[in-house]
C-alpha cells in the first residue's frame, strides 16, 4: 500500500519544514475538535413520581428520552410505572423486587421501554444495569430480558439476559435485583436507540411472550452518550484550513 497517498500535503510547503509540521497540528486539532465529546452517567429513575407508563408516554433523564410502548401497538395501554421501592402497596398484587428503597422502571404487561438520545443525531454507550424479574404468576416466576440496541445504518445488535426465579429462605421472599454487564460487542457501539422488553419463563425453563407476564424491573442504567458538534463548530474548522491554505499560498 502507498501510505503517501494519504499524507497531508500543502503546494509549496517543504513536507518536513516546521511550518508544514505546525500547520499539520493545527488541521489536526481542527479535526479532533470534531470528534464528539462523551460523558458517563446513570440513569437510576430518582427524583421522578410514582407515576403509571400508558403506551406513548415518555419521560426524561441525563440527556436520554425514555418512553413506553404496547408491544402490539396499543396505544393507550399500560406498559411500566416509576416505581418507588419503598412503597410495598403499589407491588400489592405483584412479586416485585426486593432490596431497593429508591425508584426503578417496572416494565408491565409485555411493555417495551425505548431508549433515545434527546439531542438529533447523538448516540450512546451502555455497560451494565440492574435488572429483576416482575412476577404476577407463580407459574411463570423467572424472565428473560432482550435489549436491542439500534445504529447509524439501520442495522440492530440484540443480547438476552437471564432473570432468576426468587429464593425462599426460612418463608421470606428474596428477589434481589442483580448487576448485569453487556459483552464487548454490544457495549463497545454507539447506539441512536435501544429497546427493553422481557419474556415470562415457566418452572419448566421455556420462555415466551404473551399474556402480559413479561415484567421487567429496570435501575442504574449506567452509559455514556455522546454530543453532536454544534454547526459553530464545523464554521470554525472550515475557517482554520482556509487561514492555513492562504497562509501557503503566501509562503509558496
Amino acid at each position: 500500500m502507498n501510505h503517501s497517498a494519504y499524507r497531508f500535503t500543502l503546494s509549496g510547503v517543504h513536507a518536513g519544514s516546521s511550518f508544514y509540521k505546525s500547520m499539520a497540528s493545527a488541521a489536526f486539532c481542527s479535526l479532533a475538535a470534531l470528534a464528539p465529546a462523551a460523558h458517563a452517567d446513570v440513569i437510576d429513575f430518582e427524583g421522578l413520581g410514582n407515576d403509571l407508563i400508558f403506551s406513548g408516554d415518555s419521560f426524561e433523564q441525563h440527556g436520554l428520552r425514555l418512553g413506553g410502548t404496547d408491544a402490539n401497538g396499543a396505544s393507550g395501554s399500560l406498559v411500566g410505572a416509576i416505581i418507588d421501592g419503598s412503597d410495598s402497596d403499589f407491588c400489592s398484587r405483584l412479586a416485585c423486587p426486593t432490596g431497593n428503597a429508591g425508584n426503578y422502571y417496572g416494565g408491565l404487561n409485555d411493555g417495551i421501554l425505548g431508549i433515545h438520545s434527546m439531542q438529533g443525531g447523538g448516540t450512546f454507550k451502555v455497560q451494565s444495569f440492574d435488572a429483576s424479574f416482575i412476577i404476577s404468576d407463580i407459574k411463570a416466576p423467572a424472565g428473560r430480558m432482550i435489549v436491542q440496541g439500534f445504529y447509524g445504518n439501520g442495522s440492530t445488535l440484540s443480547q438476552t439476559f437471564d432473570l432468576p426465579q426468587p429464593t425462599v429462605f426460612l418463608g421470606t421472599l428474596f428477589h434481589p435485583f442483580r448487576q448485569y454487564y453487556f459483552n464487548s460487542a454490544m457495549s463497545a457501539l454507539d447506539f441512536t436507540g435501544m429497546q427493553i422488553s422481557a419474556l415470562s419463563c415457566d418452572t419448566t425453563g421455556a420462555c415466551g411472550f404473551g399474556n402480559n407476564q413479561g415484567q421487567f424491573g429496570l435501575d442504574n442504567l449506567n452509559f455514556s452518550i455522546s454530543a453532536v458538534p454544534e454547526p459553530s463548530t464545523y464554521a470554525m474548522l472550515l475557517l482554520g484550513l482556509v487561514s492555513i491554505a492562504a497562509v501557503a499560498r503566501r509562503r509558496a
